[in-house]
């Protein structure tokens, strides 16, 4: 199950609020699900950055 424990609910929103800061894009909502995840956000750019984004996140967060 998808971001089962505290801990992990917990550094995925840490990564999810790096990458917003790291690629200026505005966090409108998100949620989890029990094998993905749905996000909702803004960026200033032509679309391109939500693809870097949500690797940056699948990238930190993922388990060996």
């Amino acid at each position: 199950m998808l971001l089962k424990f505290a801990t992990d609910r917990k550094w995925w929103r840490h990564w999810l609020f790096a990458a917003q800061r790291r690629f200026d894009l505005s966090v409108l909502n998100y949620i989890a699900t029990s094998n993905h995840v749905h996000l909702l956000i803004l960026d200033q750019g032509n679309g391109e950055i939500q693809d870097s984004a949500g690797a940056y996140i699948a990238e930190a967060t993922a388990r060996p």
